[in-house]
């Protein structure tokens, strides 16, 4: 919604918006219904098998992904700043992760304890 003024800046020409029923419709309805409800199962099932945090990790990687992909598949240019925002990207993404184990390896070392108020 808040493209669309500068779309319509960009392309005046209102027989290019005008959507015909061949292989063009048939991609925006399947990558819409399919690409949407594949992201939300993914993102359920992290948030069910592990913590919001990994979640939110993932999604700033999907955008490397996508480049990476796109350089591959489709043979697009891939330029100097994509590949430094990947490799940023990449590197706050296993520093998380490995955050992330530390944190969960500390809490099973302490879990052997006995608390503090309970009886002997």
């Amino acid at each position: 919604m808040i493209s669309a003024p500068i779309c319509f800046v960009g392309e005046s020409n209102l027989s290019a918006w005008r959507l015909k029923p061949d292989i063009e419709l048939a991609s925006i309805v399947y990558s819409a219904f399919f690409g949407f409800s594949f992201i939300t199962v993914v993102h359920t099932f992290g948030l069910r098998m592990k913590d919001p945090v990994y979640t939110a990790i993932f999604k700033p990687l999907s955008i490397a992904i996508a480049a990476i992909t796109s350089f591959i598949l489709l043979s697009e240019a891939l330029h100097l700043g994509s590949v430094i925002g990947g490799v940023i990207i990449c590197v706050g993404f296993y520093t998380a992760l490995w955050g992330k184990a530390n944190d969960e390896g500390g809490k099973n070392k302490d879990s052997c304890k006995i608390p503090l108020l309970q009886s002997p």
